[in-house]
């Protein structure tokens, strides 16, 4: 047994330093050493075993992705005698535990010596929003002949009975289309207009579990769409939109509009006919240019008796999509999501950290932009999911550039990650980016997190990179607001 030997880790892996080299500076001046690998085979970080050292040929293309770390070694025996005590301890009452402490399949890459496990299932646990879209994905890959069958048949009707029937076990009605894309059969989520941004994430999310290449969906060649997508989905609502009835007005998000649709009469209008017009309006729109188009140039639709300066449904679509190519240029559309810049002035109620921001860009204002007197108003959202940011306390694009590294990290996380510590056919994500901030002296990496435990896991595997960074990582839940220090386990901050 060796405790706090000085290691290093590269692209969530670990190694011991080779002979003559004790520091990651001294590391930085090359770019191919060979090392001892301490892979995660029968241990978890920061414990390794001997029996799982080998050596490698490591290439480092960046330096700046190498960080000190401190680890302990044990021979094999040694650590499954420590592992069995946390075992014993630990797992009873969980489902998962067959009860033969004895037999530690599985529990190598599940639970620390230190008897910390993100897996635990308690016979009163409820399922999370991430384990239910996985499931849901699961269900619906059984009834895949019937529901290709509603496509080539264009029955949508029965289409969104099949899927709604698992959908109602665990979220809200939500509308799909079918169809065929590039030979593949494809399934769009059609938000509707008004949904909340929060509502939006999750469909982002559920679409984003569908597409997971190790998935039952990708495996039998389905494409799935958080949006309606050009040349699949088509507009079949009732309202059709003839002659001039359009206006576009500048709107309070940058380089969005809002669109305004004359009907005459508007003070006796009811709120539901008002909502089915513009639903059908947005549907229109998406069918014609796409819906990840539209909504990233409209902000939101409006009811106007107003004459002047109308426009027939083509050249409203026309002036949109020359928007578009105006702010984005020829390329496909950046992203189903609507993301927003935006300047922040402090306020008296900040989360802790965010009253540092000073500008920033979002995927969702209504996380984004939480402070403590609305809490109470997203009760119901955090049923569903919670909402998570980091707080790096160093510049941007400081020499360090801790902002890029922390970036590759997470947008690589699920090829780098090394088996067994994540499973490849692991469908249970446990939260998804939505936004950064500058905070001048340092930044702010937002995240909905419809899984915690999983995001716990998953951002335990970069604890030398947030122990480097000295990072907090805030949670904002049903149960209030955590501040925790990170590492390969999170400390609560007391008094935050």
């Amino acid at each position: 047994m060796e405790k706090r030997v000085q290691a290093f880790f590269y692209d969530y892996r670990y190694y011991l330093f080779p002979d003559g080299i004790s520091s990651v500076s001294e590391l930085r001046e090359g770019d191919h050493v060979r090392v001892r690998r301490l892979a995660e085979e029968n241990c978890m970080a920061p414990d390794f075993i001997y029996e799982s050292i080998r050596e490698e040929e490591l290439e480092i293309e960046d330096a700046a992705r190498l960080f000190p770390v401190s680890v302990n070694l044990y021979s094999a025996e040694e650590y499954d005698a420590l592992l069995r005590r946390q075992v014993e301890r630990v797992c009873p009452g969980c489902e998962r535990y067959g009860g033969n402490s004895g037999d530690l399949g599985g529990h190598h890459r599940e639970i620390t010596l230190s008897g910390l496990c993100y897996e635990r299932d308690g016979k009163d646990d409820k399922w999370n929003f991430a384990q239910c879209a996985a499931f849901f994905w699961y269900m619906i890959s059984r009834s895949l002949e019937e529901l290709s069958d509603c496509i080539d048949r264009g029955d949508n009707e029965k289409l969104n009975k099949i899927l709604n029937d698992e959908l109602e076990n665990f979220c809200f009605p939500l509308t799909f289309y079918g169809g065929v894309l590039d030979g593949s059969y494809a399934l769009c989520i059609c938000p509707d207009f008004d949904h909340r941004p929060v509502v939006i994430e999750l469909i982002n999310f559920l679409a984003f579990v569908g597409n997971a290449s190790a998935g039952p969906m990708s495996e039998a060649g389905w494409k799935v769409f958080p949006f309606r997508v050009k040349g699949i989905y088509h507009y079949d609502g009732k309202h059709k939109f003839k002659g001039k009835m359009f206006r576009i007005v500048p709107s309070d998000l940058p380089s969005q509009v809002t669109v305004l649709c004359r009907y005459p009469h508007l003070g006796k209008l009811k709120a539901e006919t008002c909502r089915a017009v513009l639903g059908d309006l947005h549907a229109a729109l998406s069918a014609r240019m796409g819906e990840d188009v539209l909504s990233n140039v409209v902000s939101d639709y409006l009811i106007t008796d107003e004459k002047e300066d109308l426009l027939s449904f083509e050249e409203l679509a026309e002036t949109l999509e020359a928007r578009y190519r105006e702010e984005y240029g020829e390329e496909d559309s950046p992203a189903a999501r609507r993301s927003v810049g935006y300047d922040k002035e402090a306020g008296e109620d900040e989360l802790p950290y965010r009253e540092k921001i000073t500008d920033g860009v979002t995927g969702c204002l209504e996380l984004s932009f939480l402070n403590r007197n609305s809490l109470e108003e997203m009760s119901s959202v955090f049923r569903l999911i919670a909402f998570a940011y980091l707080y790096i306390p160093r510049p941007m694009y400081g020499e360090e550039k801790a902002f890029d590294t922390i970036s590759y990290y997470f947008a690589n996380a699920s090829e780098l990650i090394p088996e067994p510590i994540l499973l490849r056919d692991d469908l249970e994500y446990g939260g998804a980016g939505i936004g950064a901030a500058d905070c001048g002296d340092g930044f702010i990496l937002d995240f909905v997190v419809p899984g915690e435990r999983k995001f716990f896991k998953n951002l335990r595997c970069l604890a030398p990179l947030l122990m480097a960074y000295d990072a907090k990582l805030v949670v904002v839940n049903a149960e209030g607001v955590m501040v925790y220090d990170c590492g390969f386990e999170f400390a609560p901050r007391d008094g935050e």
